[in-house]
């Protein structure tokens, strides 16, 4: 733990193809050839022929070396580099079990997360987050956004604040609904995103969060709206790009549905590209309303297999079948 205090002691490059590890290994194997004795004597044989100057062995070390390191900092440039244009926009939709975890990437390469949770994968964080960040190369996040602080919701980020540093995982703001319901979860998160200086920004309808390329806007809940528990206070985002349209509704209900549809509309929203469907496909989260907003468009739903709570019911489906 005290190595991961040091600067540049954790550098996420993300996935490696075959070819980058092919290049890795030879490098190795070029280092263990020649740090041989019998090289050293091959090399200044080699340059005494070429140049005529015989190399004393401090010299001829720094030479050796100084190429050796040299190449190794312009191979691992040209794998950065390489892995860095390769990062295009995207949505992920973790498979977390019975929870939520969506990781997007923005086009310019802004590292976005909604929350990250499970009530069935007792070591989410551990063995699904971070190392689904890890390997998109997003282990630095911009924004880490959370609907409401139920456990299936972020037990993940939880994992990563306690273990600080050593996760690999470093984040710079913490986002949540202004109107997020306080209870012991919710004031454990702001006191570990304290104890990390996370930031936390706080939303209310009509805000937005904006890079060069993408728009983050909170759609619910907005002022007036009294909820009920913290299901129905879940915030709503809207996620923009020249690419697509997406709602992410976190565990609304019914009610709040409805609420979400005419906010959707007074905002002259009429069609979106993507819902993620409320509350892990409840029935108790159907609204048709809703639905009609994604006209040929896709729905996800985030539940655990064979889960307890039936999830998703069948009313959703017949429900998104018909829209």
């Amino acid at each position: 733990s005290v190595v991961m205090e040091l600067p540049y002691s954790n550098i996420n490059i993300g996935k490696i193809n075959l070819l980058q590890i092919i290049i890795y290994y030879f490098m190795v194997l070029i280092f263990l050839c020649i740090i041989r004795p019998d090289s050293h004597r091959k090399i200044r044989d080699k340059l005494y022929r070429k140049t005529g100057k015989w190399l004393e062995k401090k010299n001829l070390y720094i030479f050796i070396y100084g190429v050796y390191f040299t190449s190794l900092a312009c191979v691992f440039l040209f794998i950065y580099l390489w892995n860095k244009e390769s990062k295009n926009e995207c949505v992920c939709f973790l498979d977390v079990g019975q929870g939520d975890g969506i990781l997007i990437r923005s086009e310019s390469g802004i590292n976005i997360v909604i929350d990250g949770g499970s009530s069935s994968e007792e070591n989410v964080g551990e063995y699904v987050i971070a190392p689904a960040l890890k390997y998109m190369g997003m282990a630095n996040v911009d924004y880490w956004f959370i609907t409401h602080a139920d456990l299936d919701h972020v037990s993940g980020l939880l994992y990563i604040l306690e273990t600080g540093k050593s996760s690999g995982i470093s984040i710079k703001n913490i986002v949540v609904s202004k109107y997020i319901f306080e209870d012991e979860i919710s004031g454990e998160l702001i006191e570990l995103a304290s104890d990390n200086e996370v930031d936390i920004i706080y939303m209310d309808a009509g805000t937005s969060i904006m890079g060069k390329d993408f728009k983050i806007k909170a759609v619910f809940p907005h002022e007036g709206f009294v909820a009920e528990d913290k299901n129905q206070a879940s915030l709503v985002l809207e996620y923009t790009t020249n690419n697509i349209s997406m709602l992410f509704t976190g565990d609304i209900d019914e009610k709040a549905c409805e609420n979400v549809y005419r906010q959707c509309i007074n905002n002259g929203k009429y069609l979106y590209d993507v819902l993620k469907v409320p509350h892990h496909g409840s029935k108790y989260s159907v609204s048709t309303e809703l639905y009609s907003l994604f006209f040929s468009g896709y729905g996800v739903i985030s539940c655990g297999e064979n889960n307890m709570y039936g999830h998703p019911h069948d009313e959703t489906l017949s429900a998104l079948s018909d829209n």
